[in-house]
Parts: C-alpha cells; sequence; structure tokens
C-alpha cells in the first residue's frame, strides 16, 4: 500500500483493515447478517468518507468479483476492480511510484511481498490472529488472506493416468517429455516449496536435473498456462 503522505496512509491503514479483515470471513459465512461481525464500524464510516477502493488483483475475475460484491453489500463502499498478472501489476505499481501517482489502494496477490517496502503501509490487522504466523509479515507490511494449492497439471487427452509421476523424482524417468512441459516464468512460490521440502541442496539438484531433463517451456501467467495445457499445446504443467 503506497504511502504518500500522513493522512493518506491514516486513511490507507483504515481502508486496508477494513478490506482485509473482512475477506477470511467472506468465505466462511453463508448468509449474511445484517450486520456483520468483522465489520469496525469506526474504520468503515471512516472509509465511507473516501468513496470508492482501488484493488489491484492477480486473481481472475469470475473468483474474485462475487467476492468484492458480497464485500460492497456489506459495507456500502464501491470496489473498482483491476485484473493482471503478478508481472504486470508489480510493474504498473512501480511505473505509478515514480511517477509520483499511486492509483491504488489495495494489492491481492502471492507477489505484494516483492513490492519495496517502502510502497507499503504499516497494517495490523484484527482478524489477523486467526491465521498461521507464517501468513504475516514480521514487518507488519502485508497479510495473507487466501492458501492457493499448485499442482502439476495434464491434458488427459496427451497423458495418461498411468504415465502420470506419483513424485517429483519420478520426472526424471520422463525424458520423452521433452518440450512437451511448461512451468510458468514466474513460479517462485513452486521453486520455495520444493526448496522448503527437500532441502537447499538437495531441492536445486532436482530442480536442475528436471530442467535438464524435461526441457521447460516458460510461459507467462497461470491462466495462459492453463489453457496452453487444455489445448493441447503442451501435455503438462509442472505447477498451477
Amino acid at each position: 500500500m503506497a504511502e504518500v503522505n500522513a493522512p493518506y496512509a491514516r486513511w490507507l491503514r483504515r481502508m486496508v483493515s477494513v478490506m482485509l479483515a473482512a475477506l477470511p470471513a467472506i468465505w466462511c459465512i453463508p448468509a449474511w447478517s445484517e450486520t456483520a461481525s468483522w465489520i469496525d464500524p469506526q474504520q468503515l464510516e471512516a472509509a465511507k468518507k473516501e468513496g470508492s477502493v482501488i484493488v489491484y488483483s492477480s486473481i481472475n475475475e469470475e473468483e474474485a468479483l462475487p467476492i468484492w460484491k458480497a464485500f460492497e453489500q456489506e459495507t456500502g463502499l464501491k470496489v473498482d476492480y483491476v485484473r493482471g498478472s503478478d508481472v504486470q501489476l508489480v510493474a504498473r505499481i512501480l511505473v505509478e511510484a515514480r511517477a509520483g501517482k499511486q492509483a491504488w489502494d489495495l494489492m491481492q496477490t502471492p507477489s505484494v511481498h516483492k513490492l519495496p517496502q517502502q510502497l507499503l503501509a504499516l497494517i495490523d490487522l484484527r482478524e489477523a490472529r486467526h491465521a498461521l504466523p507464517e501468513a504475516r509479515d514480521p514487518n507488519h507490511r502485508w497479510q495473507g488472506v487466501t492458501a492457493i494449492y499448485q499442482t502439476p497439471a495434464y491434458n488427459s487427452k496427451l497423458v495418461t493416468e498411468a504415465e502420470l509421476p506419483q513424485n517429483h523424482e519420478d520426472f526424471l524417468k520422463l525424458s520423452k517429455w521433452a518440450g512437451r512441459v511448461a512451468i510458468n516464468d514466474t513460479e517462485s512460490e513452486w521453486l520455495m516449496s520444493l526448496l522448503t521440502f527437500y532441502g537447499e541442496d538437495k531441492g536445486r539438484a532436482l530442480i536442475q536435473s528436471m530442467a535438464a531433463t524435461l526441457k521447460p517451456v516458460m510461459v507467462n501467467g497461470h491462466l495462459a498456462l492453463a489453457r496452453a495445457v487444455a489445448a493441447g499445446e503442451y501435455a503438462l504443467a509442472l505447477s498451477n
């Protein structure tokens, strides 16, 4: 969240607190009550005086818009949703920062940790106490609100179930798939998960061996990757 001046930062902290505190509750509440328990009345009243809020996010519209519609209904705040890939949004925010024209209020993407700390406002969310410690920035600059599951995906017309590897080491036996495998070109979370699970030395060796064996093609964006696999351009995505 961009810090331009003290009044702006104070408003942004109010707005972010209201919005992010809402997200965990939105997925859990089956029916909307007249007054949602997660709403802080003072913060909501202050946020309403500012009007609409601009959200930058890499989440697909069909998944995100129902959530923000529900948020609008609960709070009366208008949400302007701007969707783009992680790379596009980070680049856009950096360009805006250099021009001194921060157009966004909230960023919802796995890449928020890649932004310079000076562009992020301090946030201390009441609902954060319910989240895992790993879902919170130790410097209080961002807060995780969703869990993302990433797994290999395959085209069932090109790959049979019997051919599927049972673990990541099995990919090293599938040199016949070389050049027919793809992965998102900014898959830092996938790389980190392998290094965490296997340890840095074994994980690094495995990643290098997989790259040499499969010669994966880099694709920009998870949505583009999913579509390419579904269309048969690639037989399998290492992670999506």
